[in-house]
């Protein structure tokens, strides 16, 4: 079975043939992150190349939040909440070992 690599196909655009048929290219850059973005992202119609967009956000994310562990476990302070310094426990570790926060101090908001 042969697979169509070309780049419209590969960024989701709608064309399978690598084909601009107008409107934006079938590939840019976002010019405030830098991020490649495939032509539908200005239309504001969700494609593939939008979910991949997010998924890469989420795995540089994860990746930030890796190398800010492997920081902290330099300098001593790996393990401990960044708030209050309590210790976590070997299983909040396992759970979550680029974690930076104790429960108590989750930064999260689910108003």
């Amino acid at each position: 079975m042969d697979h169509d690599l070309s780049v419209g196909h590969a960024y989701g655009n709608g064309s399978s043939h690598g084909a601009v048929t107008g409107g934006a290219p079938p590939v840019g850059v976002d010019a405030a992150t830098g991020a490649a973005v495939s032509g539908d992202i200005a239309t504001g119609a969700a494609t593939s190349g939008d979910i991949d967009i997010a998924v890469l956000d989420g795995i540089e994310q994860e990746l930030a939040d890796v190398e800010l562990a492997l920081e902290r476990l330099g300098d001593g302070t790996y393990g401990r909440c960044e708030t209050c310094g309590q210790v976590a426990t070997d299983d909040e570790l396992a759970s979550a070992p680029a974690g930076r926060f104790c429960r108590a101090h989750l930064p999260l908001d689910l108003s």
